[in-house]
């Protein structure tokens, strides 16, 4: 279970940068962890530090639209998991109205399945990501 939550969490960002010249100065500092839109791209930087992003339209745009899909998979996992939370909350206050703790429930079940979808589409997405920038 914490492999798929890291997984969900933090990517697979081991297995596929090394498809892509990445420079350490293009990727600090990004907002909760979420990955950049030119994550996958060729970066570099100059003498000031300032990040030189290599983008070809015809060949990146596959490269963007994984990244874009990844912050996406990322930002709804998290939805999920929060969703999961506001579902126990709800049945912790339900105070046994059957009314109530089935809407609760119902919450929980259905966040669970979002967390399996947004599982399921980062395993995906990491299988598209080593066969796309692989290419």
């Amino acid at each position: 279970m914490y492999a798929a939550l890291s997984l969900l969490f933090f990517g697979s960002s081991g297995t596929v940068a090394a498809a892509s010249s990445t420079d350490a100065n293009c990727n600090k500092g990004t907002f909760l962890n979420l990955p950049t839109w030119y994550k996958y791209l060729n970066q570099s930087s100059d003498a000031k530090k300032n990040c030189i992003i290599d983008f070809d339209v015809e060949k990146d745009i596959p490269k963007v639209v994984l990244a874009l899909i990844e912050i996406l998979t990322t930002v709804l996992g998290v939805i999920a998991v929060a969703m999961v939370v506001w579902g126990a909350f709800q049945y912790i206050t339900s105070q046994g109205e059957p009314e109530a703790t089935k809407h609760a429930r119902q919450t929980i079940i259905n966040a669970l399945i979002g967390i399996g979808i947004a599982i399921s589409a980062t395993a995906i997405r990491s299988e598209e990501h080593t066969s796309e920038l692989q290419s």
